[in-house]
Parts: structure tokens; sequence; C-alpha cells
């Protein structure tokens, strides 16, 4: 299904940002000082903007929000079911604005989990693109 030209530069404009929150998570995660909610705030801001450019390409309209659940919802299908768990999704919630702003307790989130998570949403992306 090929997509008009606004659709295609919206979801490789989204992709590519999402990569590169993908490549300041990883390179922050290698370092211990690094600050654990600017961190997981650029895990969850890839994850968002990957779903947003699937949503995208798959010409569905979605309300700007940051709630990943809500967002992988919308795909409609079980696409990222065993990619990225819903429970990973509400732990990363609060990483997208409330973590940022307010010092309160962080939700139990791993870094590995995290990166398997980023890496598995962009892979994922990547292989229904090409398909």
């Amino acid at each position: 299904m090929s997509t008009v030209p606004e659709q295609r530069g919206e979801v490789e404009s989204l992709l590519a940002a999402a990569k590169r929150d993908s490549l300041a998570f990883n390179l922050l995660s290698a370092q211990p000082e690094a600050p654990t909610e600017v961190m997981f705030f650029l895990a969850q801001q890839s994850i968002e903007k990957t779903i947003k450019a699937m949503l995208a390409h798959r010409k569905v309209a979605y309300r700007k929000t940051h709630d990943l659940v809500e967002l992988s919802a919308l795909l409609s299908d079980d696409s990222l079911q065993g990619v990225l768990p819903e429970d990973l999704m509400i732990r990363l919630g609060p990483y997208a604005v409330e973590m940022r702003y307010v010092n309160t307790a962080s939700p139990q989130v791993g870094v590995d989990e995290v990166k398997r998570a980023v890496a598995g949403v962009l892979a994922w992306a990547q292989r229904v693109l090409t398909s």
C-alpha cells in the first residue's frame, strides 16, 4: 500500500525523530550518572513517535497525546503484542510529562527491558514498512 507524499513525509519524519530519541536513550543508558527521568523520557518518546508514524502510515487519525496504551489501541491489531507489553507502556507513561517536572516516586522500569522495547518497536515498524 503506497502512501500519499504528505503522509510518507510524516511517517519518515516521525521515524527519524524516534530513531534520534532511541540513539540518545542508548547513549545515556551507558552512563551510570545519567538522570533516569531524562533517559526514560527519551525512550517513551521514541516509542510514541514510532507508534504515531505507523498510525500515519495506516491513515489512522489520533489526538495529541503521550498515552502509549491509547495510541497502540488505535493500531487495531495485536502487532505490538510481545514487543511492547501494556504494563511497560503504563510504567513509561509518567516519564512523558510528570517525571520531568515533579520529583515523585519513579515507576519500576528496568533499563534492559526498555532497551528491548525501544529496539523491538523500531524493528517492528521497519518490518511493516518494508513488507
